[in-house]
């Protein structure tokens, strides 16, 4: 099954179609402060409080199957979501880029009228099947304050959310923090979207994240910890041509790198660092392999990015060698 990142909105009575595409980035709660400050912020709305149920069947079986069913609560509003992880969806997607099918319309809370929400036969279906079976997962409960930004003529949508993921597991309620900017494209190329984080990020440092709020609810719910990931195996477009290839190949290795390097800050294992350095040589394998057909100066100044940060992760995976192993002995 295959879907389009489409949002479906409630307005007059029609519904409009828009396409979603987004970048999420963390940050923490003392450099948000300096990221205020931002004057491309500066005209951001007050905070609007926002509570989110989300529900799945016992068997978690929307998890599997990449869906996500939320309630969200406005003062006395309700709103019924559904979502469609077109991340997982689609193996095309890299880069910390969220693109998902998204329908929203007014509800009455713990109905689940999807029968007039969705228009995707396929999804109504297997919703309509479990809906019997649907409860409280998580919830989300935050602040958001937005402000549209204006960027290489591009429109996009920032949105702060701050506040917290609560689970209840074996009898007990769990918590984490949120504390993330989101980067919806309205209009413009998505390339847009890097270009702005790579700006706001010069007032406090802002991290990708292709974890949606959904993904470290559940992560919350099923107590799944963070750990090393070895890379999957590069799937082949027979079709594509050869800066495709270089393309499609480069994405891969950006995700399994994405994946890995949060572990580099917390010191805990010092495989994190081992498969960074994986991704990072498997980036300048391809930059050498695909030399003859990419433009020599993208090649020049990419090669000596990659070395760089590739050295000073050798330094440390060396320092990590002799005090784990050689030292002992």
């Amino acid at each position: 099954m295959s879907y389009q990142a489409i949002k479906y909105t409630k307005k007059r009575d029609l519904n409009i179609l828009a396409t979603e595409t987004e970048l999420k980035l963390t940050v923490t709660a003392d450099d948000l402060v300096h990221l205020l400050k931002h004057p491309l912020l500066a005209n951001l709305s007050r905070r609007k409080k926002l509570y989110n149920i989300y529900y799945d069947t016992p068997e978690l079986a929307l998890m599997k199957n990449a869906i996500a069913v939320r309630e969200r609560i406005i003062l006395r509003k309700t709103l019924l979501t559904v979502k469609l992880d077109q991340n997982k969806l689609d193996p095309n997607n890299f880069g910390g880029l969220s693109q998902r099918s998204e329908w929203e319309g007014p509800s009455i809370p713990g109905q689940f009228d999807f029968q007039t929400l969705i228009d995707d036969v396929a999804t109504l279906n297997f919703l309509s099947q479990l809906t019997p079976q649907l409860s409280p997962i998580f919830t989300t409960d935050f602040y958001r304050r937005t402000c549209i930004a204006t960027f290489r003529g591009a429109k996009v949508e920032v949105a702060i959310d701050q506040g917290l993921i609560v689970t209840k597991r074996a009898g007990s309620f769990f918590q984490e923090p949120i504390c993330e900017v989101e980067l919806e494209l309205l209009e413009g190329k998505p390339s847009a979207l890097f270009g702005l984080a790579r700006v706001l990020s010069r007032r406090a440092r802002l991290h990708p994240s292709a974890a949606s709020k959904a993904q470290r609810g559940y992560d919350l719910y099923l107590d799944r910890k963070l750990g090393p990931i070895k890379p999957a195996a590069i799937t082949q477009i027979p079709e594509a041509s050869l800066q495709q290839t270089f393309v499609h190949i480069n994405l891969e290795c950006l995700t399994h790198l994405q994946v890995n390097d949060v572990g580099l800050l917390l010191d805990q294992d010092d495989e994190y660092i081992h498969q960074v350095r994986v991704a990072i040589r498997r980036i300048r394998v391809s930059l050498k392999l695909f030399a003859k057909i990419l433009p020599l100066d993208f090649v020049s100044h990419w090669s000596m990015v990659w070395r760089g940060i590739a050295k000073r992760l050798d330094d440390a995976r060396n320092w990590d060698v002799f005090v784990a192993e050689l030292l002992p002995l």
